[in-house]
């Protein structure tokens, strides 16, 4: 009996591990990408990196306007991806102009041209849809393969490149992480496409996304996004290049602690359309596991980054970054709260229920622009204050998600089993 339920514990976890080794090596490849520009070029160049990765970032989540859950949808009850993708363009040919004049703007504001915001966020945005689409088919593996593994490692080899035959500098930086972000989408949806005749697709359904249902999830996850990054950007005015080079590199390696999380949130964004309105027992089920086994995760990560972090920070990335450790450890915490709430958000995104989602996000955003803003006030200009705000932040908005989502669906998004009514 005991080895029939130590059979069905790892088949129920047996999707999260193979998630888990290919977030892995996803979060590797990008950490071996913040290791070589930090080994190769100087602070200035590495803080301005930083800059323009989350600017770009920024411009490409406005391409899709919160289009992603739908993608999910369409995918999910097998719709033709050309008759997707058809629909998803009509939507961009509108889009895509809002954005270059953004990008034009931004790029007056810090001083740079304007091709090295606009190319990554157009290549950044090509990637998300390829990601939104291989999810939408279930295919959790090569959604995160293809949301930052391959292209990253082709950006590798491009800066192993670079730093062997050319000086290098911010614009050759930038470029080639174009070029690596185009090709990998260009070889996903050669494999998307392969992959769908395979599993079969209806033809002749028209794919309409509907701004009343899109735009509540787009400016969600819009507050969402500048709430991951605001603190980035005031650093940015208010300190030295080099700090924002130190405090980047700080929020970069935090996410090592979510990888799990991002492991189970690529199966979640499959899972919750199929079962949420006819296995709602299974989906909770799942989720309660999910989050369970990011959180063990996540506290194994921190406890071996307690014990040797400061250290091999030095060894690797040299004695100038030593002062990430501490920045590292206090956004390390709200990583912690955020993977024991697993994917609570799509549990809102992808239910319907957008629009409180956007209500969340934007009074947590509220509450972090104050608490900023209120450090700069009153001069207490240090990184590890900001870093704090930004843990405690996030640690509110996770719980208020979870209590949303329990309210509203009546699923406990927590690594604790939900008491069965009577």
């Amino acid at each position: 009996m005991n080895i029939n339920k130590f059979t069905l514990l790892m088949l129920n976890y047996k999707r999260q591990i193979v998630s888990l080794g290919i977030r892995v090596f996803v979060s590797g490849i990008g950490f071996l990408v913040s290791v070589l520009l930090v080994r190769i070029y100087d602070k200035n160049i590495v803080g301005e990196y930083f800059i323009i990765v989350s600017l770009s970032h920024l411009l490409a989540g406005g391409l899709l306007i919160g289009m992603g859950p739908r993608i999910n949808v369409y995918l999910a009850h097998k719709h033709s991806l050309v008759d997707v993708l058809k629909g998803v363009m009509r939507k961009i040919s509108f889009t895509l102009p809002i954005i270059i004049l953004i990008s034009y703007f931004l790029a007056k504001y810090i001083d740079i041209e304007i091709l090295l915001i606009i190319l990554p966020a157009i290549g950044l945005g090509s990637l998300l849809l390829l990601s939104e689409c291989f999810r939408g088919q279930g295919d959790y593996i090569f959604g995160q393969l293809f949301s930052g593994g391959i292209s990253n490692l082709i950006f590798i080899l491009l800066l192993v490149f670079l730093s062997v035959f050319c000086t290098g500098d911010i614009y050759l930086i930038i470029y080639s992480w174009f070029l690596s972000l185009l090709s990998a989408t260009v070889l996903g949806f050669w494999i998307l496409k392969i992959r769908q005749k395979k599993i079969g697709e209806q033809k002749g359904k028209g794919i309409i996304f509907k701004l009343d249902v899109i735009l509540p999830i787009y400016f969600s996850s819009l507050i969402v996004y500048c709430f991951s990054q605001i603190d980035l950007w005031v650093v940015s005015d208010i300190f030295s290049i080099e700090d924002v080079a130190v405090y980047g590199l700080a929020i970069r390696l935090s996410l090592l602690i979510t990888f799990s999380l991002m492991s189970v949130r690529a199966i979640a964004a499959a899972k919750i359309p199929e079962l949420f309105f006819n296995h709602k027992e299974r989906l909770q089920t799942e989720i309660t596991e999910n989050c369970r086994f990011t959180l063990v995760i996540s506290v194994i990560i921190f406890l071996v980054l307690l014990l040797l972090g400061e250290e091999g920070i030095k060894l690797i990335f040299g004695q100038d970054y030593e002062s990430v450790f501490p920045i590292l450890l206090i956004f390390s915490l709200g990583q912690i709260v955020n993977s024991a709430t697993g994917p609570c958000d799509y549990l809102l995104s992808h239910t319907r229920n957008g629009e409180l989602l956007l209500k969340i996000s934007f009074i947590s955003f509220f509450i972090l622009v104050v608490l900023l803003y209120g450090l700069v006030f009153f001069k207490l200009e240090n990184l590890l204050f900001f870093a704090l705000v930004v843990t405690i932040s996030i640690s509110f908005q996770n719980i208020a998600i979870v209590t949303m989502v329990y309210k509203k669906t009546g699923l406990l998004c927590l690594p604790l089993n939900r008491k069965k009514e009577k």
